[in-house]
């Protein structure tokens, strides 16, 4: 230790003892005689605890007289360096006192605390008083520096020490050094010896920080000169944090959409304040942007400087409106604010939250129409023509339909004009026309019906479907009686002339007979299939000169492709001399067949046979 380290309590001591000596009360006058008027104060202030450590608390007692034969008012006690000793006792009579302590702690060095009393007399004239204590400080010989290169960090961070203990005596090693952190075990240390005028430094560190903290580190160590000897330094860790909210109003929007107002809450709940430096969006973009054309009705967007969020609680809100549109589903929308503190070191802090929006399904439906060009037919029957609408009455969602089921031919794809899958948009229509061969008893009803479904344009798509019947009606046969069987004219068992009035052939193996009245006789049949091999085989021809014709059509239009019509030969037989012919047809595609039996010799009313086989 220095020799000034180690004269200075001495001349503290010298100086305090002649203040003391020379110490004197302020008189207002000086009395002549008996009959004047004294005020007198006296102040006197002593040290309780004269000797502390360095970082102690140094106690005092204050007390204060009224010494003279006058009351005194507005008495107070003034302390410059031990504000705590400040006070004011207001009045004190004759020979009255008044005795208090006060404290000053964390005391670094020595000092000679000076307190004056002061009040006023009934004239109003001020009497005063000083008094002197001294505080000695042993000098530890002993220091430590806490310091921190993370005063701000984000929540659940880390803060990072740097602690160095310094020996400050010239000649006395110090033994037992020891650091002692509470809120930090991890920057406790063991440092053992430490030699005269060296250090020991370190770095230690603590995670997962929550909460703002001061921290305060206490080393402690044995002189030889001073004994136990023991210091303490603190550093402040400052936490950065944000809390953000999104709400979507309205939340739910029936489909397909609608304009949502969000509505942006930013909280700093760190423990100093921050600029916000951004509010971005992953769906919107930068919401700082007054020119963002994403959004409207914006107020996050400023002009002016970042909006600024005070410590512990200070909240930025701001709102946006844009329009959610689609299919039902949940939309998400995030928002990520960046903020920074107003130190030095710039620490910056994100944070993201969701709003949603639940798009709600608005129900899909359609309506069937399905009507026939006649509703009564003469038996046996015959072809007619049907026509399915079907309208799709969604508000919003496209329709596709990918079924057409009818109760006589079963699915309708690729039947007449009818192709699946077929999409209707919202409010629109599909129609084709499908040739059906209705056949009954005379006087019976037959129900014709047709089953439309299919599905809408959700993500998760909603089946829809919807049925109508027809019902034809079989006429009695039309018969004519006629005195003479003139040719061309049709009897009871003649087929039609003319390929559009073809009679239908609804039965496979099965003989038919009719008569050779005339030039041309025009049959018909379907086939819901490809057919490996079949016949078409007349018998039973009188006029032995004629031939069998079989042509594939559309089922629309019978009349030769040369005439504009669809009719192709794809078989025949020609032969004249022979009563029987047969056509052999070979992989037939399903679809519309036509059978015209040619008359090249004299008419007849001796039926022939005609037969369709298929093995």
């Amino acid at each position: 230790m220095s020799i000034l380290k180690r004269m200075l309590p001495v001349i503290l001591f010298v100086a305090v003892a002649l203040l003391l000596l020379g110490k004197t009360a302020v008189f207002a006058n000086t009395p002549s005689d008996d009959n004047i008027d004294n005020p007198i104060i006296a102040i006197e202030k002593t040290a309780v605890t004269p000797e502390i450590v360095k970082g102690g608390i140094a106690e005092f007692s204050i007390t204060v007289i009224n010494s003279g034969d006058v009351p005194l008012t507005n008495v107070r006690v003034e302390d410059p360096l031990t504000p705590t000793c400040k006070n004011t006792l207001g009045a004190l009579a004759p020979g009255q006192q008044q005795t208090y302590t006060c404290q000053r702690t964390n005391v670094q060095a020595s000092f000679l605390n000076e307190a004056t009393v002061s009040g006023r007399d009934p004239n109003g004239v001020v009497v005063s008083d000083t008094d002197t204590a001294l505080i000695n400080v042993d000098n530890p010989e002993i220091s430590i520096d806490k310091a921190t290169i993370t005063p701000v960090i984000q929540r659940n961070g880390t803060a990072i020490f740097t602690i160095t203990v310094f020996n400050d005596s010239e000649t006395n090693a110090l033994s037992s050094v020891e650091v002692v952190d509470p809120l930090v075990p991890n920057c406790d240390r063991e440092i053992g010896r430490l030699e005269a005028q060296s250090s020991h430094s370190y770095i230690c560190t603590i995670a997962n920080v929550t909460e703002a903290f001061n921290n305060v580190a206490t080393v402690t160590g044995t002189s030889p000169a001073s004994g136990a000897v023991s210091t303490s330094d603190d550093a402040q860790i400052e936490i950065l944090d944000l809390e953000m909210e999104l709400v979507a109003n309205p939340a739910l929007t029936p489909e397909p959409g609608n304009i949502i107002q969000f509505t942006a809450k930013i909280t700093n709940t760190g423990s100093v304040d921050v600029h916000l430096t951004s509010l971005t969006s992953t769906r919107f973009g930068d919401l700082l942007d007054s020119s963002n054309s994403n959004v409207s009705n914006n107020t996050c967007a400023s002009n002016s400087s970042a909006p600024t969020l005070v410590a512990n609680g200070g909240e930025y809100t701001c709102e946006f409106e844009s329009p959610i549109t689609g299919q039902p589903q949940v939309i998400t929308v995030d928002i990520m604010a960046t903020a920074d503190d107003e130190y030095e070191n710039d620490v910056t802090v994100s944070e993201t939250t969701n709003g949603s929006v639940t798009i709600t399904n608005t129900p899909s439906a359609i309506a069937v129409e399905f009507e026939a060009s006649q509703t009564s037919i003469s038996s046996p029957g015959g072809v007619l023509e049907f026509t399915a609408t079907i309208h799709n009455e969604s508000p919003v969602d496209t329709i596709t339909i990918d079924t057409l089921d009818n109760n006589i031919i079963g699915n309708l794809n690729n039947h007449g004009t009818c192709a699946l899958p077929q999409a209707i948009s919202s409010g629109s229509s599909y129609s084709c026309t499908i040739p059906i061969t209705i056949t009954g008893g005379s006087g019976t009803s037959i129900p014709v019906s047709l089953l439309a479904a299919g599905f809408d344009d959700d993500i998760t798509p909603h089946s829809v479907e919807d049925e109508a019947q027809v019902s034809i009606t079989i006429t009695p046969p039309l018969v004519q009686y006629l005195p003479i069987a003139v040719k061309n004219w049709r009897t009871t068992d003649e087929p039609n002339n003319v390929c559009t009035q073809a009679y239908a052939l609804n039965l496979f193996n099965h003989q038919y007979r009719f008569a050779p009245n005339d030039k041309n006789d025009w049959y018909m049949f379907d086939l819901d299939s490809q057919v490996s091999t079949m016949s078409v085989t007349v018998s039973n021809f009188v006029p032995r000169q004629g031939q069998v014709v079989v042509y594939k059509w559309n089922g629309v239009n019978c009349e030769s492709t040369a005439n504009g019509g669809s009719r192709q030969i794809v078989g025949f037989n020609n032969t004249l001399n022979t009563t029987s012919r047969t056509v052999t047809l070979n992989n037939l595609a399903k679809g519309y067949y036509l059978v015209l039996v040619i008359n090249d010799g004299t008419t007849s009313q001796t039926k022939y046979n005609l037969v369709m086989t298929i093995p």
